[in-house]
This record gives structure tokens, C-alpha cells and sequence, in this order.
């Protein structure tokens, strides 16, 4: 498992990312403080959306081509916000 630092600031936002996570096979999850929401849900995207301190988990080890698609909505450049 692995966690990025993300930022959705709208609903645009929301859909790109729910579009691109959708198309891969590993559970994808949106984190902000206590709350927790699925990746690949439009809803749950929405429902972020300008969040402070949203994070991606990721459950899966090798994530790369997923993060290539996602890189307008990291922080830190893809770094794991959690080692």
C-alpha cells in the first residue's frame, strides 16, 4: 500500500480522476482525515473535493503508470506523503 498527497479543487477534477483510477485493477482509495472513500467513485471523488490533506492510497506496490496519469493532482512531485 501506498499513500500520495493529492488535490482535487473541483468537480473536473473529480471526474478526470475517477475516469483514470476506473481503469485499474487495484483498490484505489481518497483519505482526508477520518474520512475514507472509494477511488473509483464518482461520488466519493466528489465528496473530496477541496479537501485539506487529501491523500490517495493506493493498494498495490507498483503503481507508476498510474501515478503518470495522475501527476496534475499530486503534491510533492509522487512522493509517498507516508513511508
Amino acid at each position: 500500500m501506498k499513500t500520495f498527497a493529492i488535490e482535487l479543487k473541483n468537480a473536473e477534477d473529480a471526474v478526470k480522476l475517477v475516469t483514470v483510477t476506473s481503469e485499474f485493477a487495484y483498490e484505489i482509495e481518497l483519505k482526508s482525515g477520518d474520512m475514507l472513500a472509494d477511488g473509483k467513485s464518482i461520488m466519493g471523488a466528489m465528496a473530496m473535493t477541496g479537501k485539506p490533506s487529501l491523500e490517495l492510497v493506493v493498494h498495490a506496490e507498483q503503481c507508476e503508470d498510474l501515478l503518470k496519469e495522475l501527476e496534475d493532482f499530486l503534491c510533492g512531485g509522487g512522493r509517498p506523503a507516508k513511508p
